[in-house]
């Protein structure tokens, strides 16, 4: 059994984000816990995680917060879910997102190196489609 508030059918819980590789993930998370000694709060970021109580899916999942800012959106969808119920809120997740399965749905929050990579990849494109034009 999970560890998480239970609401009707499902365990909402908060877990450590993936990210882009689990290894590094968990590298981040224990050399901040033992380089803060213990206070990770702002470090290491986390996903808000919709699991089925019966055998255990993940069915949702939001993020990444950090360990402040997490307690907001928990709360609002642990009321969600209690006031609506877990099928409706799990169907309208999946038609705002056009989605059917697991899904995954990001905070909004961009980091330096995911904005590097982004403007890098427009400049590239931007510089391929000139070049096709100019053919």
């Amino acid at each position: 059994m999970r560890d998480g508030t239970e609401v009707p059918g499902a365990i909402v819980t908060v877990d450590i984000n993936r990210g882009r590789s689990y290894g590094s993930t968990w590298i981040k998370a224990l050399s901040l816990t033992f380089l803060r000694g213990g206070n990770s709060n702002r470090g290491v970021d986390r996903d808000i995680v919709v699991f089925d109580s019966d055998d255990g899916r993940e069915l949702y999942r939001e993020g990444p917060y950090n360990g402040i800012s997490v307690n907001v959106p928990f709360d609002r969808i642990v009321n969600e879910i209690g006031m609506i119920g877990l099928n409706e809120f799990i169907r309208r997740r999946e038609f705002q997102h056009g989605m059917i399965g697991p899904l995954s749905e990001p905070s909004g929050s961009v980091g330096l190196g995911k904005s590097v990579t982004l403007t890098w990849q427009l400049f590239k494109d931007s510089i391929r489609g000139r070049r096709i034009q100019d053919k």
